[in-house]
C-alpha cells in the first residue's frame, strides 16, 4: 500500500489565507489576519476560521495535489566523505536505494534513485557530505552551425600542423559517414544503456562531428577544421532517442574528455538548475586548461541553462545570417559568444 504524507502545513496556510476569521477570532494575532505568516508565529487551530463550501470530490483533488508520495522516487547525487565510500555504499544498500552508477573515486559520487523518506535520511547521515538532486540534461536541437566566413575560419586551421583534440559530448558518432574523420583519428566511449559510442541512432552528435570536423573533399560540407591533425573523441550520453540524460552523466563525460587529452570540449545540450558536484567538474577541467563550450538554450528567454551558465563554461548563444539573434536562442548574463545557428545545414 502506498503512504501519502499530506502536508497539512500548506493546506492549511493556505485556507487560512483564502477564508475570512470565523467570529470569535479577534485574538488571532496580526501577522496571520493580514496573511503575513512571521517566524515562530502559530498558525490558526481549525476551530479559528471557516473553511471555503468544497464538495467532497474537491477536497480530494485538493488534498491529493498536496501529497507527497512517499514511495515515489527521484534521483540524487551523493557524495560521500573521504575514506567512507564502502560504509556509504552498504548505507545506500539498506536504505533500498536503487544504484544507478558510480562515479570516478576522485569525484565520490554515486547517482541513486531515493524516496522522499530515504533522502530526508540520509541527510543526516554521519558518511555522506552532500545529497543533491541529479538533473536532467537534453539535447539543443536548432540546426548546427554554419557560415565559415562568419565566424572568421580559414583554410589555414586546417593547414596549421598543430594537433588538437576535441572532444564531443552528444549522441554518438557516425565512423563510417564519408565526409567525417575515421577510426585513425577518433576515439569514443559510451555511457551505460545508450549503445556503441560509433553506431549512432541518433544523428545529432554525427552533425555536429560534422560542423567541427567534416572534410575538405568533394562530399557533404566542409567542417570548421577540416584538416588531418584534428583528432574527436566522442563521448555518447544519449541513447538513440536522444530524449535526455542525467549531470551525473555529463560528469562522467567530461572526465573521459580530460583524460582522453582534449582541449576542447563540446556541448550541444543543457537544462535547468545547478548542482555543485557539476559545476565543480567543469571547474576541475578549466583548471587543467580544457576549454569547455555548450550551448546557451533554444528557451528563447534569458533563463539560464546548464552547464552553459556556469562560470568555467563558455556559454554560446545563436544568431542568423544577418547576425540577428535567433528568435529561439537564450540570452542572459552568461552568454559570451554567439554563432552562426539558424536555417544551416
Amino acid at each position: 500500500m502506498r503512504r501519502c504524507a499530506v502536508v497539512l502545513l500548506s493546506a492549511i496556510t493556505a485556507l487560512a489565507m483564502a477564508t475570512p476569521l470565523a467570529a470569535g477570532a479577534a485574538s488571532t494575532p496580526s501577522s496571520v489576519q493580514s496573511g503575513a505568516l512571521l517566524p515562530g508565529t502559530p498558525l490558526l487551530a481549525f476551530s479559528e476560521f471557516t473553511a471555503p463550501d468544497l464538495s467532497a470530490e474537491s477536497w480530494s483533488v485538493l488534498l491529493r495535489s498536496l501529497a507527497v508520495d512517499e514511495e515515489d522516487t527521484e534521483r540524487y547525487l551523493v557524495k560521500y566523505k573521504a575514506g567512507r565510500a564502502l560504509s556509504a555504499e552498504r548505507e545506500l544498500r539498506w536504505a533500498k536505494g536503487q544504484r544507478i552508477k558510480k562515479l570516478s573515486p576522485a569525484r565520490r559520487l554515486i547517482a541513486v534513485d531515493l524516496t522522499p523518506k530515504e533522502w530526508r535520511r540520509l541527510q543526516k547521515h554521519r558518511d555522506i557530505e552532500v545529497i543533491e538532486r541529479d538533473h536532467k540534461r537534453y539535447l539543443l536541437d536548432q540546426e548546427t552551425p554554419y557560415g565559415l566566413p562568419l565566424i572568421q575560419a580559414s583554410s589555414e586551421l586546417a593547414a596549421s600542423g598543430v594537433s588538437r583534440t576535441v572532444c564531443i559530448v552528444d549522441t554518438g558518432y557516425d565512423i563510417d559517414h564519408p565526409d567525417l574523420p575515421g577510426t585513425d583519428r577518433v576515439t569514443g566511449v559510451a555511457q551505460p544503456t545508450t549503445g556503441a559510442w560509433d553506431d549512432p541512432g541518433h544523428p545529432h552528435g554525427t552533425h555536429v562531428a560534422g560542423t567541427i570536423a567534416a572534410l575538405d573533399n568533394s562530399e557533404g560540407v566542409i567542417g570548421v577544421h577540416s584538416g588531418p591533425d584534428l583528432m574527436l573523441h566522442i563521448v555518447k550520453v544519449f541513447d538513440d532517442s536522444g530524449n535526455w540524460t542525467y549531470s551525473s552523466d555529463l560528469i562522467d563525460a567530461v572526465d573521459s574528455c580530460v583524460a582522453a587529452g582534449s582541449h576542447v570540449i563540446s556541448m550541444s545540450l543543457g537544462g535547468s538548475y545547478s548542482n555543485s558536484s557539476e559545476r565543480a567538474a567543469f571547474e576541475d577541467a578549466l583548471d587543467q586548461g580544457v576549454l569547455t563550450i555548450a550551448a546557451a538554450g533554444n528557451s528563447g528567454g534569458s533563463s539560464y541553462f546548464y552547464p552553459a551558465s556556469y562560470d568555467s563554461v563558455v556559454s554560446v548563444a545563436a544568431v542568423d545570417s544577418s547576425k540577428q539573434i535567433a528568435y529561439f536562442s537564450t540570452r542572459n548574463s552568461q552568454v559570451e559568444l554567439a554563432g552562426p545557428g539558424v536555417a544551416v545545414l
